[in-house]
């Protein structure tokens, strides 16, 4: 495999997490200093997620229509909540081996 991340990859849920993972990990702080910050940091991450999943789906269709891009659309709405638990739970298990080195 000659590239880490591909369209295809970026599709998938474990693609798509670990993108929305590192995107607000690296942006978390520009974007606490914004005036975004009141919608908070959870749904910050179901944004990234958002549109991670659509650019990855968008990219890998043959024929685009405008039928065909509502529904990925609809469809990305439900999946980011699920794509930024998963990225929250990375972040989590990240945090708590941090912690546990540093005992």
């Amino acid at each position: 495999m000659d590239n880490l991340f591909t369209w295809s990859m970026l599709g998938t849920l474990a693609g798509a997490s670990a993108t929305a993972y590192l995107v607000v990990a690296y942006t978390k702080e520009i974007f606490l200093k914004s005036k975004l910050k009141v919608i908070g940091i959870d749904l910050y991450a179901v944004l990234v997620s958002f549109v991670v999943l659509v650019s990855a789906w968008i990219t890998l269709l043959e024929v685009v229509t405008w039928q065909t891009v509502l529904s990925l659309i609809g469809l990305a709405i439900f999946n980011a909540f699920l794509v930024a638990a998963t990225a929250a739970k990375m972040n989590d298990k990240a945090i708590s081996t941090q912690k546990k080195e540093g005992e």
